[in-house]
């Protein structure tokens, strides 16, 4: 675990080994984002994005050395066809993770806005793309579909992250609360309807399909169908970016 997004941090069960500029080849020490894949951990930091092997070898990309278009990647994902996505400050970069990198920004695609965040990928191979200030976009791969507050039952333009349940419901953190699509309609958890508070981080799902939120100032929180609950142990923001359960090894930053 770090902390002030510095660092990454490896647990196997009995050991911490914290990982940054000063011991490893981790291009910076301001983490924004992470991806376990198969054996290989993406690291997205402010000095590009790295892909470790979990023991020597580090392969970093950033504006220098390949095609994509910012050094700060704040969200990555891998797509069923096996390409890899980043969120980056100027846009959206997919790669092929051999030698083939296309950007989709503002000027060339549906997208409203250049500040992407988190990317995730659902069962239909859909890419769900978080942006900050324009909404949430969807990308089938030939088609865009943005979703803002003029939308009914979205709550904010400003949206953090996405994640998907059992169910295949979508569950998005934004600026203004944390908003459910079942498919046909979209509903949000505030202040207003719920203990949750307005602005939230991240989210993600666990094996009894329970919601986890991080917020800004307001905690932790856990939706279930008893409803939510909030952490008052710590109301500092966190962040969850990733975790690998079947070698009980946990990948923390924060």
């Amino acid at each position: 675990m770090g902390w002030n997004n510095k660092w990454i941090v490896k647990y196997d069960g009995n050991a911490w080994t914290t990982y940054s500029t000063c011991n490893s080849s981790l291009p910076n020490d301001n983490v924004r984002s992470m991806m376990i894949d198969g054996t290989d951990i993406w690291i997205g930091t402010s000095g590009g994005v790295t892909k470790f092997d979990g023991n020597n070898t580090w392969t970093t990309y950033d504006t220098g050395n390949s095609g994509i278009p910012s050094d700060v990647v704040r969200g990555i994902a891998k797509d069923g066809n096996g390409d890899f996505w980043f969120g980056t400050m100027a846009g959206l970069a997919k790669f092929d993770g051999t030698s083939t990198w296309t950007t989709y920004d503002n000027g060339n695609s549906g997208l409203t806005v250049d500040l992407i965040g988190s990317i995730a990928v659902d069962g239909s191979d859909m890419k769900w793309i978080s942006t900050i200030g324009g909404g949430l976009a969807q990308f089938d791969g030939t088609t865009w579909t943005v979703i803002t507050s003029a939308t009914a039952g979205f709550p904010h333009n400003d949206v953090n992250d996405v994640s998907f349940d059992a169910s295949g419901n979508a569950w998005v953190t934004t600026g203004g609360g944390l908003a459910m699509y079942s498919g046909s309609m979209w509903i949000t958890y505030d202040t207003g309807n719920s203990g949750l508070p307005y602005r939230c981080g991240d989210v993600e799902i666990d094996a009894a399909n329970r919601v986890w939120v991080t917020t800004w100032g307001g905690g932790l929180a856990m939706l279930d169908p008893n409803g939510v609950r909030v952490s008052e142990r710590d109301n500092s923001e966190a962040k969850i970016y990733s975790y690998r359960n079947g070698i009980h090894k946990k990948w923390i930053a924060d």
